[in-house]
């Protein structure tokens, strides 16, 4: 039988002092109640990690300024799920979205289910996504195909991606990325491999790389880190005389994330991150959802999120929301853009 983790309520970071025994429930999504007869974890090892996570990923959110002069031409703005852009970019370690794949291969272990995405950051410009992950081998097994079309804002593009005056047209990424994890000794561990192919008019390359990835459960909350990009440069010649613009550039995350936890009719679940990218200013971010059922097996979920050291042209605030069904999820998020666009996301996932 799966073993039971004892959940923690982010109303810590508010100073909240909980005395009382937290509930022992599956990880699962928000809205996922224990049944009758779950057992109960009377202490409170792991609430200052829990608290001080949450305050340390706030503050760096809020100090973080946005990118702006002296990085790479464009940053691809690779949203990691449709549940992580409006979670402020953190990734919801403690859940089993198979999207975790292209964040964090080491979750991919108890990742279940398939999902797609489509995320419209700009005019003429998409992002889609799908991924699906089960159990194989003693561990679990994930596979994921992105396509990015208009990546990343270039000098020479417009707000859709199309030719410039520099005469370089729009940007076409596609990767297909296969993972592994399973758990030694008390940690989850995984990497994936990853096959990915551009093209800019003319032009076109293709490489392969590797992510790799551990996370561990300590008490009430999930901690991970993992790594990417690691491989040959996959790289196009700006218009203009500024080097080399790589595309995929290298990148290290380490992330948190907490089980829902139930608050009186709600369940309450958050997650942090702080990611650095070769070649662009660091990212922190943060977000929080709140889910309520007001049936048994139909969930309503609201989720926020901040960001900083984004783009100079993209809030750092974004917002989203779910309906969570028997054996399906429909996610819906946005982001406000400085010009007064929307970053625009839907998804479907399947349990």
């Amino acid at each position: 039988m799966r073993s039971y983790r004892p959940r923690c309520s982010p109303w810590f970071v508010l100073g909240r002092t909980l005395f009382i025994g937290q509930r022992r429930v599956r990880p699962g999504a928000v809205g996922r109640r224990p049944g009758p007869g779950v057992r109960r974890w009377e202490g409170w090892a792991g609430v200052p990690a829990c608290g001080c996570i949450l305050v340390v990923a706030t503050f760096l959110a809020l100090v973080i300024p946005p990118s702006a002069q002296g990085q790479l031409p464009g940053d691809p703005e690779v949203t990691t799920s449709i549940r992580s852009l409006g979670l402020g970019g953190a990734l919801p370690l403690a859940d089993r979205d198979p999207d975790l794949l292209f964040g964090n291969p080491a979750l991919v272990e108890r990742a279940r289910g398939s999902g797609v995405a489509l995320v419209r950051p700009a005019p003429g410009d998409r992002r889609v996504s799908m991924a699906a992950a089960t159990g194989w081998w003693g561990g679990g097994a994930a596979l994921g195909v992105r396509v990015l079309d208009g990546l990343g804002n270039h000098p020479s593009q417009g707000m859709g991606g199309e030719a410039g005056p520099g005469g370089v047209g729009r940007t076409t990424l596609g990767t297909v990325t296969a993972g592994y994890a399973r758990t030694v000794m008390g940690v989850h561990a995984g990497a994936s491999v990853t096959g990915v192919e551009a093209r800019r008019g003319d032009e076109r390359d293709a490489v392969a790389t590797v992510d790799l990835g551990v996370a561990v459960d300590l008490g009430v909350v999930t901690l991970g880190v993992s790594g990417g990009g690691l491989g040959p440069s996959l790289e196009f010649v700006p218009s203009e005389p500024e080097g080399m613009e790589r595309l995929n550039a290298r990148w290290v995350r380490a992330a948190f994330g907490t089980p829902s936890t139930a608050l009186g009719p709600l369940d309450v679940a958050a997650a942090g991150s702080f990611t650095v990218r070769e070649g662009y200013r660091p990212r922190a971010g943060i977000g929080v959802e709140v889910g309520w059922w007001p049936v048994a097996g139909r969930t309503f979920v609201g989720r926020a999120g901040l960001e900083s050291g984004r783009p100079a042209d993209s809030s750092p605030w974004s917002a989203g929301g779910a309906f969570l069904g028997d054996s399906f999820t429909l996610e819906y998020a946005l982001r406000p853009r400085v010009d007064g666009g929307w970053v625009h996301g839907v998804g479907v996932r399947f349990r």
